[in-house]
């Protein structure tokens, strides 16, 4: 494709899966002191909205992250029921795979209270992050806001440390040319176990700096697993530790693919309703707009594309890892070998 011939619309998230609205066109002209329901005016380069609109939007109410995170642990909750009254090897299997789905979810909640996005209180965001999100991930908010913060200030340079892990730790698994198939093999790979080295690398980047970060990870466990343990559910631990060790990497793995990959800058993708499910959750395919706007929390974060913005569907940027060159949808004007 030449240049940027094609032009995508912009991704509409129903209700349900991205909260606060459909994906609603931006308002032209809206002054910062108009509702936050309004947007400044759409830059003329990339179709987002400026940084007096990013201010607008970065309004935190706990509530909105509090349900879908509550909403999360009832599809686990719901799987488990499910594994649990069939108990036959195959749904077992499935029941893996969907729960390591949602284990995905909650690190993509776990990222806005990263972002101190969760709760306007840093004490309610925090602890809320951690005992729904990080702990039962076995992993720490503070060394993770650490890590992420690191590759925002960083982003693209070589003390990015998301650039560590891909160029040079894994660099084999995300070097270009890679072709659709490969990508699925690598996810299908990670079904059966073997990204679990690629688990520890990343629990191992990510560190552990100070005693929280083990002290709460591990009373998280010896509460909850010492309850599922009295109940007779070591099933449930079980299955949550393969889970954890395969699919939630399988899900990380696909939606890492979206974001920086073969650009200089962030893709701009359009998913469809089963990909928002399971591979972008929580409107995690706006990372374009989160880079841009890191304090707009991930329910209002839709309201930041613009209808003139150039998106690429996640279909055609897959089969473009495969070719010489990305499709020029990242907010760079560029297409990058």
């Amino acid at each position: 494709m030449a240049g940027c011939a094609y032009r995508i619309p912009a991704a509409r998230s129903p209700a349900w899966l991205c909260p606060g609205g459909r994906g609603r066109r931006p308002v032209a002209g809206a002054s910062p002191r108009q509702s936050t329901g309004k947007r400044a005016e759409a830059d003329r380069a990339g179709g987002s909205p400026g940084p007096l609109a990013g201010r607008a939007l970065a309004e935190r109410k706990f509530h909105k992250w509090l349900l879908p995170a509550l909403a999360e642990w009832a599809a686990i909750a719901g799987l488990f029921a499910l594994g649990l009254a069939a108990d036959r090897l195959a749904v077992w299997a499935l029941v893996t795979v969907l729960i390591g789905s949602r284990q995905h979810g909650l690190g993509v909640l776990g990222h806005d209270g990263a972002h101190f996005a969760a709760a306007r209180s840093r004490r309610v965001n925090d602890l809320a992050s951690e005992l729904l999100c990080f702990w039962p991930l076995l992993t720490g908010l503070h060394d993770f806001r650490s890590f992420h913060l690191d590759h925002h200030r960083h982003f693209t340079t070589e003390r990015d440390p998301e650039l560590l892990f891909k160029q040079r730790w894994s660099r084999r698994q995300w070097a270009l040319p890679m072709t659709r198939g490969r990508i699925v093999r690598y996810f299908l790979l990670d079904l059966i176990g073997f990204g679990v080295v690629e688990v520890a690398k990343a629990y191992w980047l990510l560190g552990k700096s100070g005693p929280r970060s083990w002290l709460g990870p591990l009373a998280w466990w010896a509460a909850v697993g010492g309850a599922l343990h009295l109940l007779g559910l070591d099933v449930v631990i079980a299955v949550w530790a393969l889970a954890l060790l395969t699919s939630f990497w399988g899900f990380f793995r696909l939606r890492t693919w979206t974001e920086h990959v073969g650009t200089p800058s962030t893709h701009r993708v359009q998913a469809n309703w089963w990909q928002r499910i399971l591979i972008t959750p929580h409107c995690s395919w706006s990372h374009y707009e989160h880079h841009e706007h890191p304090q707009v929390p991930f329910w209002r974060r839709h309201e930041l594309r613009g209808s003139e913005a150039r998106t690429v569907g996640m279909g055609e940027l897959f089969a473009s890892f495969g070719r010489d060159a990305r499709p020029a949808a990242d907010g760079s004007g560029t297409r990058t070998p």
